[in-house]
């Protein structure tokens, strides 16, 4: 089955329970409001050790990564970011938690696992403000419903040039190009693919991310 019609199946009922399950606050900011009222600045005003997405007005409880997933963001970021310092110009690679607003939205604001961000214009003290132009997420059986579905439809309609999905479950990369419009892709995870915003000149070592999942089925639970 394709992501697109892996994405079809989650119908606007289907999605509303994906917001019920996945997206109880673990802290009651505001006990008069509503799953989709929240907003920025119910937000800012969680504890500093609340680590939470808020999207269309939805908390999010993303809590703590696997050490899997917080590996796997580190040898990304370093691979993007060994190239990206070779070429020079103004793009670097992010690695979360980082706040980005994309737009105006007053009732969104994202951590995706690893972004490049090209306009610096965009940086702020606080995060980013505006759509990074490359997002990668990596998905857990916890997010992989909502990165495939919420998180995609709101990055494609805010202006992010690609998205990447590194399905850890399946053993493969979704590859998603949001700016061009060309198919969607899911590949193995082999060899070296190319970012379509940099026409292939940078890339992602795919051998070296399959062999350090590999390393973690020997680790204990």
């Amino acid at each position: 089955m394709s992501v697109n019609d892996q994405r079809r199946e989650v119908s606007k009922e289907e999605e509303k329970s994906i917001f019920l399950r996945e997206s109880d606050p673990a802290y009651d900011i505001s006990r008069w409001k509503r799953q989709g009222e929240y907003t920025l600045d119910d937000y800012y005003a969680l504890p500093d050790d609340e680590l939470m997405e808020l999207i269309d007005g939805v908390f999010y409880d993303m809590g703590a990564p696997l050490f899997l997933h917080q590996d796997l963001a580190v040898m990304i970021i370093r691979q993007l970011a060994d190239q990206l310092d070779k070429m020079g110009g103004p793009c670097r690679a992010h690695l979360s938690p980082v706040d980005i607003i994309l737009g105006e939205d007053r009732k969104t604001i994202l951590q995706p696992d690893v972004f490049i961000l090209c306009d610096r214009s965009k940086r702020r003290k606080w995060g980013v403000k505006g759509a990074p132009d490359f997002i990668l997420e990596i998905l857990s059986p916890s997010t992989r419903r909502k990165d495939m579905t919420v998180k995609y439809r709101k990055y494609k309609e805010c202006g992010v040039r690609e998205y990447w999905m590194l399905d850890i479950l399946e053993r493969r990369m979704i590859i998603c190009d949001l700016e061009g419009g060309k198919p969607e892709r899911i590949i193995p995870l082999e060899g070296k693919e190319g970012l379509l915003i940099y026409q292939g000149e940078v890339k992602l070592d795919l051998d070296e991310i399959r062999a350090l999942m590999e390393e973690y089925e020997s680790i204990p639970e």
